[in-house]
């Protein structure tokens, strides 16, 4: 936090004081020239008054251009100690980040490449979630997968599993749009091939675990009417890859064996509410946020083959830290 506000202390300082030597440089005592030259021919063309005082010597105006000279000179050296001053800075700052947190920068991988960093965040998740069971979370992603493609066999948006407002919202319109165009999209998943932890981020509010699950599917659209197919073919059986992230508030913990659904109130209607997988209030139907509770689906991918992803890992504020790697090794 305090990196980032210095950063753009010494940004803001550098800014303006190149603007300050902008102006300094297209200042060059024009303007006072003219007023100069325009004040002696007034005076030229009146009358001689011995009470007038004499206008401004040669010598005043070489004065106020040598004062002028200085000062911009004076703002070059300032912006130019200042611009050095911020990248080294910069630099300082960010080597202190990813020495804080052992990170380093990631490039990219090769195209369609979802590397695997399963064991190092199991570690990082039991490090402060000793309840944590990878096994278990895998099969709730996979179950999650799953309910979300029968939402769209049954065209039902009550179906659909606990997600962000952003992504319920998303898929509710795409399944109001089957309906409309009297449509179906069936969908069959004959298995899932694999199933593994890419990479998990934890910030001072939130946790993000991001999974990958490689699918043997049939996907194709009939008419909800005549039953017709429309496009894809149902015999036809897909290897498709997803990347299903997961979000929850940092301050919570895995269910234990003695785990009981949490009764919540509704922040729409105010109705009691009960916690299911579903999320959603019984009362107004509208999608009950819970993070506060377990892990949610907050976003999702599909990969295709030429998409390209960071080898990924254990992130501590968006910074990737090895130390886990290194207990893993």
């Amino acid at each position: 936090m305090h990196g980032k506000f210095l950063k753009l202390f010494f940004a803001s300082v550098a800014a303006l004081l190149f603007f300050t030597c902008a102006f300094a440089d297209s200042y060059d005592g024009g303007d006072y020239n003219e007023l100069n030259s325009y004040l002696s021919n007034r005076q030229s063309s009146r009358p001689a008054d011995k009470t007038a005082k004499p206008a401004p010597s040669r010598t005043n105006d070489k004065t106020l251009k040598g004062f002028l000279a200085r000062g911009k000179l004076l703002a070059y050296l300032l912006y130019a100690f200042f611009a050095g001053g911020t990248t080294l800075v910069v630099l300082i700052l960010n080597k202190m980040e990813d020495a804080a947190f052992g990170g380093h920068t990631l490039e990219a991988a090769e195209p369609g490449v979802i590397t695997n960093n399963t064991p190092e965040i199991i570690f990082a998740l039991r490090d402060g979630d000793t309840s944590f069971s990878p096994d278990q979370f895998l099969e709730k992603a996979k179950e999650v997968f799953k309910t979300l493609k029968n939402a769209y066999n049954l065209r039902d948006i009550n179906k659909l599993p606990l997600m962000a407002q952003e992504q319920y919202t998303e898929h509710k319109t795409k399944i109001g749009l089957y309906i409309e165009n009297k449509q179906i999209n069936e969908c069959e998943i004959r298995g899932f091939e694999e199933a593994y932890f890419y990479k998990y981020d934890k910030t001072a509010e939130y946790e993000y675990l991001l999974v990958l699950l490689k699918a043997e599917l049939t996907n194709y659209v009939i008419d909800a009417g005549s039953g017709a197919i429309i496009r894809g073919d149902p015999k036809e059986f897909l290897t498709e890859r997803w990347l299903l992230n997961f979000r929850r508030d940092a301050r919570v913990l895995e269910p234990t064996k003695n785990y009981k659904p949490v009764a919540v109130v509704c922040p729409y209607c105010g109705a009691p509410a009960l916690f299911n997988n579903f999320g959603h209030c019984v009362y107004c139907n509208t999608i009950i946020k819970a993070g506060n509770y377990e892990w949610f689906l907050f976003d999702f991918d599909k990969i295709w083959p030429d998409s390209r992803y960071a080898p990924g890992g254990v992130f501590v504020n968006n910074k990737r830290t090895d130390r886990y790697e290194k207990l893993n090794g």
